[in-house]
């Protein structure tokens, strides 16, 4: 692999303090080449003018005031708004509010608004019981979300249930601080979101357009209208497409997935974007799956319900339940259902179909759960899809011929052997990136169900460590099962429980057989558990053991057990989010910005157990403390993640152990739900657990590691050696040798061309010069600088006159052409970079 810098001779050069980092005005023009990158700079003299700043008014401050709020308004006139602007009254900072009745005779069961001139207020939001077919009931230990201008989603501190008044309640502990919020019952996904998924896939060398689609991927177009709110529903594409490997010839099975028939069922679109995004994506049991599989994909079926904000229905009948009348003397007058229902047998060709899906969300907070007729939960898939989702359950339902849903169309008109409807719950502390997760394990079970015989040689082996009367197993489950589906495959996990053996008992001791198996894996896991595990855990045996150990346990690693740290004390700690980074050149903040120096690692705020210990005498290398408030509001710290690298003669002082492995205290959330990290908090813990068992890496590979995520770094498009990802120009390996920053556009880092007079052979002249600074230790990669009279031939002739080292690790070389200027009558350098 090849890289390359080119500059035409010097028209003009304007000196300047420093050589690197000066600013210079260029042309570039930039082409790429197999097997090559060519980047060819060209040098003009330019000039810069500031800009002319305003005059400065200084005046005299009589008095102050303290400016009334802003009048606070209240809008629905978006993309999935839905409220009653009529109904809805504000008496200071209270909105009580009402919303739309499309279906449940006086009941609704979605709202999503704009509130503006909140900035400052604390607001309160209430609704009463008539929300939510089945009463207002439902909403107990559901949580609202909310959305500041030019931030997130989050959840609503408060969330409160009265029963006796009738009346929901939700608000935050602070004021909000932008001026535009937005507020809804559930995280949206709008019909636009639609079209940008669309979009960003259809491009997918696995993607098509079905026999009643168009190379849009389109089928056909709503009816539009008017809304029962008296807004105008433009006709809104219907979407279809396939999803398959072209080129495989073998006889294939059928799946069909569909989203969007009730209109306010949103995270069901989350869902089926995860598992669509994974379908089409390098992993190799996808690849497995699009040789053996076509996947048909309807993404929203009633466009016009999704964007008017509906409950159920559409636009067209907002009376009816969309998800009954999957009968062609039933959808005959239903637009949208007849269009969606007679491609996907088209689609087909009325051929057998294995697996019909229809993904929806249910409006209560316990386990997800999917109606699926016998005997789909007995197959493979449904095993799988268990495993990796230990909160799943299934319903056995064989709907009757006067039962007309998706899953009778399935049975019936499809003739699928499964017909499905996944049911994803509108649960707290569960976000988006939770149900795309939630996709792709539905993709990996497919793959457990079609295509187990692809074998993927694991890189390595995790040992999850189940202890019997303290650790859940199905949370730490939970937790191995997010680990491998992030990491595509790369990693197995098992599990304690399963090799009979409890690992974590309280014997003073390692027996050969617990020894001999510990030491047969690639990284041990000891997930975090709460209150309890008094018992001695064999601290020296344990830390001589030499495969990694990540811990997650505050109780372990106290001085009564492991001894990693001293003292015996565990006390409940004040709630945390935030995580001050130490060290933020350590491989476990790849891909993670830390230039705030704290990174929050949690949605939510976690209490979690932290032992007492003297923090003097503590010899780990801390990577991250906690930064939290306790009661009186004082700042308190403890290490949150320290390493040991198993060379220590022992983890504290005074300690007995014997040096080991590589150790990791890295405290974190319950393992039930990993989505509960941030994706910063989930990258860390995935960087962690690489570190552990890959150890560092160096080189351009090592370079890599430090700045791109994992995913990142498995697509060549982002993180090859060619690729450039901020568009400076600038490829990842020159990035690389010239100490640059792959995410950051900046040119200050090119080689500059001169001129320069040198005295060669006791005669002073001027020569063509090239000063480069690269990086002092490049393993592994050979740096070239080329002379050429015709950027035809090159030739390495150039003569190295200076080399400076600089305190930031980087050292500046000057080269100088062999002929003087004047000697010939065009000359070009380059500098080659060649990573064998």
């Amino acid at each position: 692999m090849r890289s390359f810098l080119e500059r035409r001779p010097l028209l003009h050069r304007q000196q300047s303090a420093s050589s690197r980092g000066a600013c210079r005005d260029r042309r570039g023009r930039f082409s790429g080449k197999t097997g090559r990158t060519r980047f060819r700079e060209f040098l003009s003299a330019t000039s810069r003018f500031g800009a002319i700043l305003p005059a400065l008014t200084i005046g005299v401050l009589l008095g102050l005031s303290v400016p009334a709020f802003a009048e606070i308004t209240l809008h629905q006139d978006f993309d999935q708004g839905a409220l009653l602007i009529d109904e809805t009254t504000i008496e200071g900072d209270w909105v009580y509010f009402d919303g739309p009745d499309n279906y449940n005779s006086n009941r609704w069961k979605w709202f999503y608004f704009r509130v503006e001139g909140v900035e400052g207020r604390q607001m309160r939001f209430q609704i009463g019981d008539h929300f939510a077919a089945g009463g207002g009931g439902r909403l107990a230990g559901k949580e609202m979300v909310y959305r500041e201008e030019g931030g997130d989603w989050e959840f609503f501190d408060n969330n409160v249930w009265d029963s006796d008044a009738g009346t929901y309640t939700f608000h935050n502990d602070f004021s909000f601080t932008a001026d535009t919020v937005w507020v809804a019952y559930s995280f949206p996904y709008p019909f636009q979101r639609v079209i940008e998924h669309v979009d960003s896939i259809k491009d997918s060398p696995w993607v098509s357009p079905t026999a009643s689609s168009n190379d849009n991927l389109i089928i056909g177009a709503s009816l539009g209208g008017i809304d029962d709110r008296g807004r105008s529903v433009p006709q809104l594409p219907l979407f279809g497409y396939k999803i398959t490997d072209p080129d495989s010839t073998e006889e294939k099975e059928r799946m069909v997935f569909c989203s969007g028939v009730h209109s306010n069922e949103v995270l069901a679109g989350y869902v089926l974007e995860g598992l669509v995004d994974w379908l089409v994506s390098d992993d190799p049991r996808a690849a497995a799956l699009r040789r053996e599989v076509e996947f048909y994909v309807y993404p929203m079926v009633v466009p016009d319900g999704r964007y008017a904000g509906y409950n159920r229905g559409g636009v067209q009948h907002p009376d009816r339940d969309t998800n009954r009348f999957w009968r062609e003397d039933l959808y005959e007058d239903m637009d949208d259902i007849r269009q969606i229902a007679e491609a996907m047998k088209t689609d087909t060709g009325s051929e057998r179909v294995s697996w019909v899906i229809d993904f929806h969300s249910w409006t209560n907070t316990q386990n997800h759960f999917v109606f699926i007729n016998s005997p789909g939960h007995e197959t493979d898939f449904w095993n799988e899809l268990t495993r990796l989702e230990p909160s799943m359950e299934a319903t056995v339902q064989n709907p009757g011929s006067t039962n007309p849903t998706t899953r009778w169309f399935a049975l019936n008109r499809l003739n699928a052997d499964y017909g499905l409807v996944a049911e994803t719950m509108f649960r707290p502390g569960e976000y988006p990136e939770r149900f795309i997760a939630m996709g792709r394990r539905f993709g990996l079970a497919f793959f457990e169900e079609v295509a187990p015989e692809l074998v993927i040689e694991p890189e390595a082996e995790i040992l999850m460590l189940v202890q019997d009367g303290h650790n859940d197993e199905g949370a730490v489950r939970g937790l191995g099962a997010w680990i491998e589906s992030e990491r595509f495959g790369k990693y197995t996990v098992s599990y304690s429980a399963d090799q009979e053996i409890d690992v974590l008992d309280s014997s003073s001791s390692l027996s050969s057989g617990q020894r001999d198996l510990l030491e047969s894996f690639d990284l041990i896991i000891m997930p975090r558990r709460g209150a309890g595990g008094s018992g001695d855990y064999a601290s020296t045996d344990w830390n001589t053991v030499s495969t990694p150990l990540l811990n997650m346990n505050p109780f372990t690693y106290r001085d009564s057990n492991w001894r990693w740290m001293p003292g015996n004390e565990t006390s409940t700690s004040p709630a945390i989010q935030d995580l001050v980074v130490v060290d933020e050149s350590s491989p476990l903040f790849n891909g993670v910005d830390t230039s705030a120096g704290l990174v929050t690692l949690y949605r939510e705020a976690d209490t979690t157990m932290q032992p007492e210990f003297d923090s003097s005498i503590l010899t780990g290398n801390t990577l991250g403390w906690t930064d939290r408030v306790d009661a009186e509001e004082n700042y308190l710290e403890y290490p949150w993640i320290v390493t040991w690298e198993g060379t220590e003669d022992a983890f504290y002082d005074g300690g007995t152990e014997a040096p080991g492995g590589r150790r990791m205290l890295f405290l974190g959330q319950f393992p039930a739900n990993p989505d509960t990290y941030t994706a910063e908090g989930q990258q860390i813990l995935l960087n962690a657990i690489a570190h552990l068992i890959e150890g560092p890496r160096s080189g351009f590979e090592g370079w890599l590691t430090g700045h791109f995520t994992e995913s990142e770094r498995n697509d060549p498009a982002i993180s090859g050696p060619e690729a450039d990802p901020d568009g400076d120009g600038i490829d990842n390996l020159l990035e690389y040798v010239l100490d640059g920053d792959p995410r950051s556009p900046d040119r200050s880092i090119l080689p500059e061309l001169g001129v320069q007079p040198l005295e060669v052979d006791g005669e002073i002249r001027d020569y063509l010069t090239l000063d480069v600074t690269r990086v002092a230790d490049l393993p592994g990669v050979v740096v070239r600088v080329e002379i050429s009279g015709d950027l035809l031939a090159w030739e390495e002739e150039t003569v190295l006159v200076e080399s400076v080292e600089n305190d930031d690790g980087t050292v500046t070389e000057t080269y100088r052409d062999v002929e003087p200027i004047g000697g010939a009558s065009r000359r070009f350098m380059r500098v080659e970079v060649e990573l064998p």
